[in-house]
């Protein structure tokens, strides 16, 4: 049996709203460094007045904090597939003309700045679909991995087709993978393929990402 296991410590999300933060809080604590719910929602910029975050906004704090972020996105609105060939500065310049372009949908301007600003910081920010070859890769790595899904299609079972919720991917074994769940702090076991599936349910060509991958600079 090829079984990967990374030693995370579950925590528990304080509201529904935190389960992006806490996510974070898990990874970072398994590099050390031990953070607050507060120190991260008041550095991230708000994506609703409830408190939700964009996980771009997630994946600048922890560059804010000395580390090294990969940050995976496929939004069809921000950018172009072909987006991906493009150099640093030249995706810098496409998005900031967006932002300034009077006939833009002001919908995603907090998630363009975002984008922007994380980019400018330093953050890795790679366009490409979901594949489950790049979570393997990780893991293997021993780098686990905050991961937006839906989770109604995850388990399987009738919920709310349009909302997300994040995890940490912290393992697997064979074809299944183990996930760190902030709602409850319980770790579970799934299908690669129920994964993958609920990763493309979540709204991952409107959102600000849909994975984030931490490391140690």
């Amino acid at each position: 049996m090829n079984k990967i296991l990374i030693p995370i410590k579950p925590l528990k999300q304080s509201d529904p709203n935190a389960c992006s933060v806490t996510c974070l809080r898990m990874i970072l604590s398994y590099y050390g460094l031990e953070v607050s719910n507060d120190e991260i929602f008041d550095f991230i910029v708000k994506a609703t007045p409830e408190g939700g975050s964009f996980l771009s906004e997630i994946g600048r704090f922890a560059n804010s904090r000395g580390f090294g972020v990969d940050l995976y996105a496929y939004n069809l609105y921000l950018t172009d597939p072909k987006d991906a060939d493009l150099s640093e500065d030249e995706l810098l310049r496409k998005l900031e003309r967006q932002l300034s372009d009077s006939q833009r949908d002001k919908y995603y301007d907090l998630m363009l700045k975002s984008t922007i600003d994380g980019v400018k910081e330093g953050v890795r920010y790679i366009i490409k679909k979901p594949s489950f070859e790049i979570i393997k890769e990780y893991l293997n790595n021993g780098i686990p991995l905050s991961i937006r899904l839906n989770y109604a299609s995850l388990v399987n079972k009738q919920g709310d087709p349009f909302d997300s919720h994040d995890v940490v991917l912290s393992g697997r074994e064979d074809k299944k993978v183990r996930l760190v769940d902030p709602e409850d702090a319980s770790e579970k076991l799934f299908d690669y393929q129920d994964l993958m599936f609920s990763i493309s349910q979540s709204k991952i060509i409107s959102a600000s990402a849909y994975l984030l991958a931490v490391t140690p600079k």
